[in-house]
């Protein structure tokens, strides 16, 4: 499952890249008089991707926003019990967000919908990247919530800075 997140979150990347250059080639256009008329549906397209896209990775590397202002006060087994239940909410949200978007997928596909505006763009393809998001998102909570049942997370106080094994002293 690295090897997926990894790529998914290399092409979110490369997509954070496209749409710079997308939104760049779109101001010079209209600039010139000659304006690229998909460019900025493009670059919403594709933050959509990267958005959905980086889900996994971020569970992977623990790199979700937690708010453990009030949590990292409880008592060891209360902080694991709120991890664990953390997880069973996001099991579950997640699941019927995977549901619904597989649907409104399928629909757009079948409908043929596209995006309003000059130049009629197919919506389903970046429905279809935020199922697959969706669907790797799901996995990698799976995987977070059964680690968490057998080796509960340490608390923040709790953890251990790694030793540094030689002091950087700059230039040698």
């Amino acid at each position: 499952m690295k090897r997926v997140t990894k790529i998914t979150g290399e092409f979110s990347g490369w997509c954070v890249s496209l749409i710079a250059i997308m939104l760049l080639i779109g101001f010079v256009s209209r600039t010139a008089g000659s304006p690229v008329l998909w460019a900025i549906e493009f670059s919403q397209f594709a933050l959509i991707m990267v958005i959905f896209l980086g889900l996994a990775i971020c569970e992977q590397n623990k790199a979700h926003v937690r708010v453990e202002v009030l949590i990292a006060r409880f008592p060891k087994r209360l902080w694991q019990a709120a991890n664990i239940f953390t997880y069973l909410v996001a099991l579950g949200v997640v699941g019927v967000l995977l549901w619904g978007t597989a649907q409104d997928a399928w629909f757009s596909f079948v409908s043929k919908e596209a995006a309003s505006g000059v130049v009629l763009l197919p919506v389903y393809p970046v429905k279809v990247f935020i199922v697959i998001g969706l669907v790797f998102y799901l996995i990698l909570l799976l995987i977070s919530t059964t680690k968490e049942f057998k080796q509960p997370m340490p608390k923040p106080t709790e953890a251990v800075m790694p030793e540094v094994e030689e002091e950087y002293t700059g230039f040698r």
